[in-house]
């Protein structure tokens, strides 16, 4: 069995902050149990940090037969979907092109007492995506970081997004 490794993904827009809690299993996707918690796009540090924070720690592992249930039955897309359409539609957001031409997006994960911070590109068209020989590069801050630390670390992962 993998070692469970908590993760929120955070997507940011000129409007919005918001912090999808993730439920692990053979892949990451927004946990349907958790409401998104959102924010206002410009936060204070430390406030966001401690948002972080307290999300992460409702991040859950899903077993081999829960993650399987869930993917046949569409469950996870249509979560992500639906989470998708409440970020535009609470943000006044007309298409996905609207969204995603200025949304940002960082996943957090808890790995060897570390957090690691890891920036996607947009791809403009309707998702984020790593690029491992380009970048944007993931980094690590200290597991004991404070809220202030991590709220910057949050905000430094959003200017390396591309």
């Amino acid at each position: 069995m993998e070692k469970f490794i908590p993760k929120v993904s955070i997507i940011k827009t000129e409007r919005m902050i918001c912090l999808c809690i993730m439920a692990v299993g053979r892949i990451s996707y927004f946990d349907y149990e958790r409401e998104p918690i959102f924010l206002e796009a410009e936060i204070e540090p430390e406030v966001l940090g401690e948002s972080v924070l307290d999300a992460i720690q409702l991040s859950r592992s899903v077993s081999a037969d829960e993650f399987q249930k869930e993917w046949d039955s569409g469950s996870i897309k249509s979560n992500s979907e639906a989470v998708l359409k409440l970020m535009m539609s609470k943000y006044n957001y007309k298409n996905k092109k609207a969204f995603y031409g200025e949304a940002k997006n960082c996943l957090i994960s808890i790995i060897d007492n570390e957090f690691k911070i890891s920036p996607f590109r947009s791809d403009k068209k309707g998702g984020f995506s790593a690029d491992k020989e380009n970048g944007p590069f993931s980094f690590t801050i200290p597991l004991d970081s404070n809220n202030r630390e991590v709220g910057d670390s949050v905000l430094k992962g959003f200017s390396l997004c591309t």
